[in-house]
């Protein structure tokens, strides 16, 4: 029997398709070829590394909460031989693998095709009591039906895949040693829940070093003066040694700006330098992930975790290839295939005929080279049958996604655009003006998209000119500029500044160590670590991503070293050659003494003391002092003011105490369920001062203004029995603050019977 272990049911399932289902079985598929082909699958992994407390000893005190007490005696923790657990929502599945193991004569790798693939099975035959006689490694970047025959032809030893393996197992050993020891290092220290990961906190610095640029920002004014000579005009170039410059070359003295214009307005000039070149622009790369998911930010406003989530949907219903992968470039041997796949791209997407029309598949790009690509290529539309795909399965999201997958394949197949450029330079007296024409002489590529590329250029044709050519300048004109603070973040491009953080390094040594590539998490991670952020240290502002004051407090509160992203994109390289093949154990003692001195540096800097909170902008409603965040409340540590931060299973967002405090609060739709009934209804959080505390006022009751609480004067409400149908009760509207109930006699509140609380 021939067993394939695929990663997920869908793609399990479709394997089985092309060898052929013979029976469906609970948890299998048994083919129906002559090698007794068996499919299962995973779903997603099996097993969990464990905790911290199955590495520390017994003597260990345990607290309330039945885990063992956080302290530094323990750390930092390296464990000797790493546990692993099953995941015990998938035991069931994970035993009927290894029954399956067992009866095996050869066991087929069919995890996705990356690192995390690679060890997802491969971690289910290390802890399996049964072991393969042969194991193998199926290898596809998508899952049509031509893409598995031809892995399923292709199969190749599984030990040829072990850099692959190493890679995926020490990059997780690596978060557990930094993320488990580090965040328990600085949780002591701080007397706070400090969440650290390899990943998340340099990423996290990436924002707040932006926003903090920005908050610091001041505009200034600055002038642009511009030639008019008659036939074109000319743009001041000012010098190295011109007066009224800042670092940047722009002109900010006005009156520097006023002597210039008034300097060479009418005065005669020369063309000092002419050229005119022709230029071929090529065709754009492929695109990796990073590239779809920042244009899907910048166009659609998509999240980082919807576009995966696209992309991942068009991946399994056989629409494009493996979307996880940083790869711009395409392996030859899929060159071939070109008129198919824009054959299946006419089919699915008619709104591009034109387009493809225009396509000449002989036209030889350079997405198209296999050197550069890795164990990924780019994302591609997939040559599919046309029973396999139908377009009226995707939704209007994927389908947008889609069009940016197809256009970009379908320019591989037009020419390079050319355009021909000219810059002229004009003295006048002793300032140099220059002058740039741009003439578009074939769109080439530029025409399958409708904003004309990724690339805008300012058209302008220019006369022909000699150097040495007399000219008048017939005036200046000069133009106020303001400068810009740079943008805040989109999930976009966060995404690409992960990619590409050689970007954001200022060292120049660094940046040399650093190609266009290396960054830190990878394109199946880093949606994830976004998310993990969004809930306590940054937040959405709009399509935009700013830091939280407690992300920036987290910032403050541990080491440089664990901010720096030179630190996780050398790391992510060294993960890069663990893949190619080199020994992994080097990387595993860095990481080691990476840890033991950053927890040392915990330990020295620990104050025993009460913690207060995070500091956070909110101001106290009663004193005005500054509100700290805790895990479940806001507080005041000057009067004692305590905002709880859940009100009936709702958890409540920095942006409701904003808007509660200020007033501004709107009525919550279905936020708010009771936990006596399982009752959701709507409300608005509000603060008040009578009980200094946040309160909901209810929405969906009637309130009866005709009779008023007896306690509190407030309206009371008149209510719908759950237990006896056609019945009903009385409460007060200042609920919870106050919880006043009446019997009801025919529509009246039974004052007099108050029931007991």
């Amino acid at each position: 029997m021939r067993l394939i272990i695929a990663e997920k049911n869908s793609v399990g399932r479709a394997i089985a398709g092309v060898i052929g289902i013979k029976s469906a079985e609970t948890g299998y598929i048994k083919c129906s070829d002559s090698a007794e082909t068996v499919v299962t699958w995973a779903s997603g992994h099996m097993y969990q590394m464990a905790g911290l407390d199955e590495y520390t000893p017994a003597e260990v005190p345990t607290g309330k909460n039945g885990k063992k007490v956080w302290r530094f005696e323990e750390l930092p923790v390296f464990p000797e031989t790493w546990i692993l657990n099953k995941d015990p929502g998938k035991r069931e599945q994970t035993e009927l693998i290894e029954e399956l193991i067992g009866k095996a004569d050869v066991v087929v790798n069919a995890g996705d095709p990356d690192r995390e693939g690679q060890l997802l099975i491969d971690e289910i035959i290390w802890e399996s009591p049964n072991k393969p006689k042969t194991y193998l490694r199926y290898w596809a970047n998508a899952i049509d039906r031509k893409s598995i025959e031809n892995a399923l032809n292709n199969l190749k030893p599984n030990d040829a895949y072990q850099g692959m393996c190493n890679a995926a197992e020490y990059r997780r050993r690596a978060d557990w040693l930094v993320g488990i020891n580090l965040s328990r290092a600085y949780s002591i220290a701080n007397h706070h829940l400090s969440n650290v990961g390899r990943v998340m906190t340099p990423t996290l610095q990436l924002v707040a070093d932006r926003d903090l640029e920005i908050e610091n920002f001041r505009p200034a004014d600055y002038y642009e003066l511009w030639a008019d000579f008659g036939s074109y005009k000319g743009k001041f170039l000012p010098d190295e040694l011109q007066e009224g410059t800042d670092h940047e070359g722009r002109l900010t003295d006005k009156s520097v700006a006023d002597k210039i214009s008034a300097e060479c307005s009418g005065a005669d000039s020369e063309i000092t330098a002419c050229s005119c070149e022709e230029k071929e622009i090529q065709q754009p790369l492929g695109l990796n992930l990073a590239d779809i998911t920042a244009a899907a930010s910048a166009k659609f406003g998509f999240s980082a975790k919807r576009t995966l989530e696209l992309c991942q949907s068009l991946y399994e219903m056989k629409f494009q290839s493996y979307p996880r992968t940083d790869s711009k470039y395409l392996p030859e041997n899929q060159y071939a295939d070109a008129a198919s796949v824009l054959e299946t791209i006419q089919r699915l997407l008619p709104d591009l005929t034109k387009e493809i029309a225009g396509a000449d598949p002989s036209i030889h790009s350079r997405t198209w080279n296999t050197d550069k690509t890795t164990a990924h290529h780019a994302i591609i539309p997939v040559s599919a049958d046309p029973s396999e795909t139908d377009i009226t399965q995707i939704g209007e999201d994927e389908r947008k996604i889609f069009d940016l997958v197809c256009r970009n394949y379908i320019a591989q197949f037009y020419p390079a655009s050319r355009v021909r450029k000219t810059v002229i330079r004009t003295q006048v007296r002793n300032y140099t003006f220059e002058s740039r024409g741009t003439v578009v002489e074939n769109q080439g590529w530029k025409s399958v998209y409708d904003d004309g590329g990724e690339e805008k250029e300012e058209l302008q044709e220019l006369p022909i000119v000699r150097e040495g050519d007399h000219v008048k300048c017939l005036s200046v004109s000069s133009q106020t500029k303001r400068t810009k603070a740079p943008p805040k973040f989109t999930e976009g491009s966060l995404i690409r500044a992960m990619a590409n953080v050689y970007q954001y390094i200022d060292d120049p040594e660094i940046k040399k160590i650093l190609r266009d590539g290396d960054g830190i998490g990878t394109s199946a991670t880093r949606a994830a670590i976004i998310e993990k952020l969004k809930a306590k240290f940054i937040r959405e502002e709009g399509k935009f991503i700013v830091s939280t004051p407690e992300g920036r407090n987290l910032l403050k509160e541990v080491s440089e070293s664990l901010t720096s992203a030179v630190t996780t994109a050398l790391w992510e390289r060294d993960l890069s050659l663990i893949s190619e093949g080199a020994q992994p154990h080097d990387f595993e003692r860095r990481i080691c003494d990476f840890v033991l001195t950053e927890v040392t540096k915990a330990k020295e800097n620990y104050v025993p003391g009460e913690y207060k909170g995070t500091p956070t902008d909110f101001k106290c409603p009663e004193c005005g002092k500054p509100l700290y965040s805790k895990k479940f409340s806001w507080c005041c540590d000057e009067c004692g003011v305590k905002l709880s931060k859940e009100m009936f299973s709702y958890r409540l967002t920095d942006t409701d105490l904003k808007n509660a405090l200020a007033g501004t609060g709107k009525v919550l739709d279905k936020k708010f369920k009771s936990l006596k009934t399982g009752k959701v209804f709507s409300g608005k959080i509000v603060y008040k001062k009578d009980s200094k505390n946040l309160s909901i006022e209810f929405d969906n009751r009637p309130l009866d203004s005709k009779y008023k609480c007896p306690r509190c004067g407030k309206p009371l409400m008149r209510l719908a029995s759950k237990i006896m149908k056609g019945s009903f009760w009385w409460c007060c509207s200042g609920y919870p603050n106050c919880k006043l109930k009446f019997k009801d006699a025919n529509g009246k509140p039974m004052i007099n019977e108050e029931k007991k609380q």
